[in-house]
């Protein structure tokens, strides 16, 4: 159902049908599906762990609670600031991990923009995306250079 909701809504987006996009988008959140792929997370900084079916039930209905009732005024809780290490030796890196349930609904809300945001990407735009990767890019490329009318690089003197 998640899926066939993200088509309906890139759908919508496509016909500029803002009010269209706009339910489509609450459906998502308020659907158990989407709530029940939320909450299949690692553990955040309470170190709560949703391992049984009851505890991720639990943890769906709460979800659902927080975007019924504390809509528009939920409060997201607070982090922890771990410090690791850069690839440059001596330094270091914040790396903020959230509470588990502001992971889930950080994901929740993914599943609603994630679609739109891949329609409005670039068909050739490889960097931060979903099921692309640095062979996707390099095949492109090849795609690209392998024509007979490809730009021809020429070796010589400062190469």
């Amino acid at each position: 159902m998640v899926n066939k909701l993200q088509g309906e809504l890139v759908r919508a987006y496509k016909n500029k049908d803002w009010e269209r996009v706009h339910f489509l988008q609450s459906k998502l959140m308020m659907s158990f599906e989407a709530r029940a792929l939320s909450v299949r997370k690692t553990p955040g900084l309470d170190k709560i762990v949703w391992d049984s079916p009851n505890k991720k039930f639990q943890a769906i209905k709460e979800l659902r609670e927080i975007l019924v009732k504390k809509s528009g005024s939920y409060q997201a809780g607070p982090v922890r600031r771990v410090w690791i290490l850069k690839s440059t030796p001596g330094e270091l890196r914040p790396l903020v991990i959230p509470n588990v349930i502001d992971r889930a609904l950080q994901d929740l809300v993914l599943l609603c923009l994630d679609p739109i945001v891949e329609e409005m990407s670039d068909t050739y735009s490889f960097g931060f995306r979903k099921f692309r990767s640095t062979s996707d890019a390099i095949q492109r490329i090849r795609t690209i250079l392998d024509k007979p009318r490809a730009p021809k690089i020429k070796m010589g003197v400062g190469c």
